[in-house]
């Protein structure tokens, strides 16, 4: 079986020839950034613009995949099996994207609509949280500034629990649990700085503790459905 993609892989390159159909957003950001694009071919053989390349950085596509720059990534060769290991790894690079990406929002709207956040927007009216987006981001950078041992711990919390869930959750495989517990770190690494300002204002609170198991228990849910990318990769070389 194919490594699986964690913070732990040691091979960033996927030397896989492809063409990386971007999207709108994707295009607006390379031209902006003066990147030369290509045109290249979707699946139906229209042209569009994008990047083709005999390999690719796997945290380059990752962060293109989690920034929603990416609409196709499409891979043509004379013999797919020989590559296998390969289209595995760019499977489940892509999901993990993916996960990465709709784990944040899950997140948010968690703490966002917790008592303890409704109380704060009732006592601060001329600086609700409604979103993450009105966070004020240098208020949040200097109080994680001044209590970064805090949000150490918070984090360490998180990183813990999770791991005792995986632990003692015996339906898992232990081959399952062991890939769960390895992709934790980077799973808890894209948590947006946003997301820990709202759980650090919850912490502070007696809600404490039942908002720490819901947050532990959508982190361990989002790392069981790492399981779709072994799938997905299956069935992809099946077909």
């Amino acid at each position: 079986m194919a490594q699986l993609l964690t913070v732990d892989r040691s091979d960033n390159y996927i030397e896989l020839p492809g063409r990386l159909v971007l999207s709108a957003e994707g295009i607006s950001i390379f031209k902006s950034a003066g990147r030369p694009l290509q045109r290249v071919t979707r699946f139906n053989n229209s042209v569009a613009e994008g990047l083709a390349s005999a390999g690719f950085n796997a945290q380059t596509v990752q962060k293109l995949v989690m920034n929603g720059y990416v609409e196709e990534i499409n891979i043509t060769l004379p013999e797919l099996l020989r590559s296998r290991s390969k289209i595995i790894d760019m499977t489940k690079l892509v999901t993990f994207g993916i996960l990465y990406k709709k784990m944040n929002p899950a997140l948010g709207k968690m703490l966002l609509e917790s008592d303890v956040i409704s109380l704060y927007n009732r006592k601060n009216p001329g600086n609700m949280i409604k979103s993450i987006n009105d966070i004020n981001k240098q208020k949040m950078q200097l109080l994680k500034q001044a209590r970064a041992h805090a949000f150490e711990v918070m984090q360490f919390e998180i990183r813990d629990l999770v791991v005792q869930s995986l632990v003692q959750d015996e339906t898992l495989e232990e081959e399952d649990r062991l890939l769960q517990i390895r992709s934790l770190e980077k799973f808890v690494t894209f948590i947006d700085d946003r997301i820990w300002y709202l759980y650090f204002i919850v912490y502070q609170s007696p809600l404490r503790q039942g908002m720490t198991r819901l947050f532990v228990e959508l982190v361990t849910s989002y790392l069981h459905r790492t399981k779709i990318a072994t799938y997905l990769a299956t069935i992809l070389m099946e077909l």
